[in-house]
């Protein structure tokens, strides 16, 4: 009685039966389609023949046709000349990102970072001078240009009128603004008294001085707010230099709970106004 194989279902004739001619063909068709789907498979893959030795590298030259290149042909291929090279499990010690440096390319890095005639990275060749000169150019009111943003110093002094306001220093100039500063006696009025209502509070006489705009440069368009609290008089006085214009040359403020105003009209101007006698 005939049996089949195990993988191809091939027909076995028993050994008491006579050979079939038929069935030989029909296993040989089986047998030679099997073949064929190897054959199939196989297209595509690497030879072993084409194995290659240490330090070569096996490179695709064509649709299923390859070829061995040594270290030194990869890397000519790669324009990187003679540039040494590191073996991968030496990589993260102290040496490497040293490995790839030598004359001929540091020469090379050299040249083209001291070209001045076109612009890095500018595909159309933009020259340098031309470069320059558009980023140097500054927005102003009637032009377009570069913008810088303004410091909180500026910002807070009302300079830099093309400069742009950061919110930190938007945040300083409306904190600028209001405010109620105490003062005990005579004093000398300082940078953060500006834009503030100043009450004095003094059971004596006391002098309010305003110093030149050399010792503290208070921007045009101050206004500096006094209230007498107390029962002494506020005087104010002007430091060497400093012009205090009032009417009728007015300089103290007209009793308790009275207030009189400051306000810089040019570098070293101030005009007072309010109750005074």
């Amino acid at each position: 009685m005939s049996t089949n194989t195990t993988n191809y279902n091939l027909v076995k004739p028993g050994l008491n039966e006579t050979a079939d001619i038929e069935v030989i063909n029909q296993n040989m068709d089986i047998i030679d389609s099997g073949l064929k789907n190897v054959s199939d498979k196989a297209d595509g893959k690497i030879s072993k023949s084409l194995a290659t030795a240490a330090n070569q590298f096996l490179l695709s030259s064509a649709v299923g046709q390859f070829v061995v290149k040594t270290v030194d042909e990869i890397k000519s291929l790669l324009g990187l000349g003679s540039a040494a090279y590191t073996n991968s499990n030496t990589y993260a010690t102290a040496a490497q990102g040293t490995k790839a440096d030598n004359a001929a390319t540091q020469a090379a890095l050299n040249t083209h970072l001291s070209d001045t005639t076109t612009a890095h990275g500018i595909n159309n060749k933009l020259n340098v001078s031309t470069y320059n000169a558009h980023i140097a150019v500054s927005a102003t009111e009637g032009a377009q240009g570069h913008v810088q943003l303004a410091t909180s110093a500026e910002a807070l002094a009302g300079i830099a009128a093309y400069k742009a306001v950061t919110p930190i220093g938007l945040e300083a100039k409306i904190a600028d603004y209001g405010g109620i500063v105490g003062k005990s006696g005579s004093c000398t009025i300082v940078a953060s008294d500006r834009n503030k209502v100043v009450y004095v509070d003094s059971v004596t006489a006391s002098t309010v001085t305003i110093p030149a705009n050399a010792t503290v440069a208070f921007p045009v368009g101050t206004q500096i707010t006094f209230l007498q609290s107390n029962v002494g008089t506020v005087t104010f006085a002007p430091a060497s230099g400093v012009v205090l214009a009032s009417k009728d040359t007015k300089r103290t403020i007209d009793g308790l709970y009275a207030s009189s105003t400051l306000i810089k009209t040019s570098t070293d101007t101030w005009f007072l106004i309010g109750a005074l006698k």
